[in-house]
């Protein structure tokens, strides 16, 4: 998803499930994470992620790797040492050699790849819960499903999802990225 734009600002290395872990979606409005369990199918590929960040543009090669206990995402582009990577489980998140740029965390990549690939009605239960809305448009003719975040009236969060590719805006941080299957 959204994440992985490397370089800038560090993030904590890990982040305990003991309590509620958060994301704040817009202005003073914090979603918890969902569990692994509400997965809605489980996911294996790799993916071209091209990301644009207040006009600067990334690209990368992650392999995504989420089931219904664990959700791993390693890039495999990078040129020297180790491949960075994300783990989130019940116990919470680990990182490995990622630094990300300032105003991306850990918490926020995760979150994303959930509202875009978790069960609807949990996504929308947890949105509605904390003051936002979440509305379900689906295409039939091109098998395309559009999840759009609201904070009132104003959409926030755009999410496009068909099976050639997963398209990202975040209309209130000013990024958006493009997920593609490497088939």
């Amino acid at each position: 998803m959204i994440f992985l734009l490397v370089s800038c600002a560090t993030t904590q290395k890990n982040i305990n499930a003991d309590r509620s872990i958060k994301v704040n979606v817009s202005y003073f409005k914090n979603v918890p994470l969902l569990p692994t369990e509400n997965l809605f199918r489980p996911v294996h590929d790799v993916y071209e992620l091209n990301v644009n960040l207040k006009e600067k543009r990334h690209s990368y090669i992650i392999s995504l790797k989420a089931d219904k206990t664990l959700v791993h995402i390693m890039f495999l582009n990078k040129e020297k040492g180790a491949m960075p990577e994300i783990r989130y489980d019940d116990k919470g998140i680990k990182l490995s050699d990622i630094d990300f740029p300032a105003g991306i965390t850990s918490q926020e990549i995760i979150a994303q790849f959930q509202w875009c690939f978790y069960k609807v009605g949990d996504v929308a239960k947890v949105f509605s819960e904390n003051g936002l809305r979440l509305a379900i448009e689906t295409e039939h003719t091109s098998n395309k499903e559009i999840r759009r975040i609201y904070d009132k009236e104003k959409c926030i969060i755009e999410i496009s999802n068909s099976p050639s590719l997963i398209r990202f805006i975040d209309h209130k941080k000013r990024h958006s990225y493009v997920l593609i299957p490497i088939r």
